[in-house]
């Protein structure tokens, strides 16, 4: 018993890190609108095909050089429809070879599912992520396997290259089409303080 609560301590203590380093980025984002330069918007809406492959839906490429200092960041939201059906259904976000948010395969059923991911530099091959989501129709978060509603990674891309942001969906099981649907897209630069 101990062990289980020594780690649900670890779990509590990690996430809480996560949270308040989000926290203090977004009010950053929110007082400095000026200084944030948007760099990819998608308002077309993208399915999935009649297949079960995990497939990109949105994408854009970071041009090389972009995050030059340390502190300099990408922010990302998107938004996602679940079709009205019960098949299982799975969004995933990269950034470049990393995966920085995963669903995992949900039974989602008519609902949307919101995200936002920010992707900071800590030095020119590493990087820290903070991806939250949410689903809008009934308040849930992505699934606890995901990292729940708050999702840390630590991506290691070369920044003097590109590095590629992909969302993807897929319908893993019945492979039907439009399961999974992204209909918007932001990617921001905010520039480091």
């Amino acid at each position: 018993t101990s062990t289980c609560a020594s780690e649900q301590f670890k779990r509590r203590e990690y996430m809480q890190r996560h949270r308040s380093l989000l926290i203090r980025w977004r009010r950053r984002l929110l007082t400095s609108e000026d200084d944030m330069v948007r760099l990819f918007e998608n308002t077309a809406t993208a399915g999935n095909t009649a297949t079960t492959n995990e497939e990109d839906l949105h994408t854009f490429t970071v041009p090389a050089g972009r995050l030059v200092a340390t502190g300099d960041a990408i922010f990302i939201r998107s938004w996602v429809f679940n079709a009205a059906n019960a098949n299982s259904k799975r969004t995933r976000v990269y950034f470049g070879s990393t995966l920085i948010g995963d669903s995992t395969a949900l039974g989602s059923n008519n609902n949307w599912w919101a995200f936002e991911a920010l992707i900071f530099r800590t030095g020119a091959a590493t990087q820290k992520s903070v991806l939250t989501a949410h689903n809008i129709g009934n308040g849930s978060a992505w699934t606890t396997a995901a990292g729940g509603a708050l999702n840390g990674t630590s991506p290691t891309e070369t920044l003097s290259g590109t590095v590629a942001i992909r969302i993807t969906g897929t319908s893993p099981i019945s492979g039907a089409a439009n399961d999974v649907q992204v209909y918007a897209t932001t990617i921001d630069y905010l520039p480091a303080a």
